[in-house]
């Protein structure tokens, strides 16, 4: 069976993949090692961006309805569940529900990141034997 090309040239599958394809998720790699569960490090990465994207609120919190994480992750509602518990025991997170009706806020460590991140490196290159892991210099400007 041979799907019908339209006239813009696609075939009917086509622009059905178009349609369902959305804007591709990424996160930070480096956030696994870290946090030990891709959940979590989609969660984090997510959150770094959202701070980036808009700019945290005073004292760095950022608000996002739950509803719309899930959405824009793909994260379901006991995934989001665990990866905040996750960041939250691993110091790198913290959220509170504020307002009428109740908005959840986070607020990512930053500071502590770059320390957990340098920390890894350093266990990465002593295992490989690469005395320059004593040299890295930790990684402030990310912490703003």
């Amino acid at each position: 069976m041979t799907a019908a090309i339209a006239p813009n040239g696609r075939s009917e599958t086509d622009d059905l993949l178009l349609e369902l394809l959305d804007m591709p998720i990424s996160f930070q790699r480096c956030f696994v090692a870290i946090t030990g569960k891709v959940t979590a490090a989609l969660l984090l990465s997510y959150l770094w961006w959202a701070a980036e994207e808009r700019g945290p609120e005073p004292e760095g919190w950022i608000a996002r309805p739950l509803d719309h994480i899930r959405d824009e992750t793909g994260l379901s509602r006991d995934e989001l569940s665990s990866a905040r518990r996750i960041l939250r025991e691993r110091a790198i997170l913290e959220d509170r529900r504020r307002g009428m009706p109740p908005v959840v806020e986070f607020r990512v460590d930053r500071t502590r990141v770059a320390h957990l991140l340098v920390d890894q490196v350093r266990r990465q290159r002593g295992a490989c034997g690469l005395e320059s892991a004593r040299n890295l210099q930790p990684l402030s400007h990310l912490a703003h």
